[in-house]
């Protein structure tokens, strides 16, 4: 699994910044950048959309493992939708369908 703070550090990295580069540009201590990129704690949104913003990328590549975004958009698609009535192969197909969404957006 990529943690979010691998990533962080990997596209800090490929786009030539110092941490002290970053932390001047989205507003915190070099320290709190360490932080982020050591999963030892984590963004707050406004720090994670600027990091995003930044690097151009999703913040939901940021903050989710690609291996596991079917599960987590199946969770979440039973959390604001009334898809229990769905069968199984219609909620993977459902899955399928959100995940091919994303790859055609991300």
């Amino acid at each position: 699994m990529i943690t979010m703070g691998m990533k962080l550090r990997q596209l800090r990295k490929q786009n030539g910044y110092r941490q002290s580069d970053i932390s001047d540009i989205i507003g915190c201590e070099r320290q709190a950048l360490s932080q982020y990129e050591n999963d030892k704690n984590r963004p707050s949104k406004e720090k994670l959309d600027k990091l995003a913003e930044l690097y151009k990328v999703d913040v939901s590549y940021l903050k989710y493992d690609a291996d596991n975004l079917g599960a987590i958009l199946e969770f979440e698609l039973q959390k604001r939708f009334n898809i229990k009535d769905l069968t199984s192969h219609e909620r993977e197909e459902l899955v399928d369908k959100m995940m091919k969404i994303y790859d055609l957006i991300k």
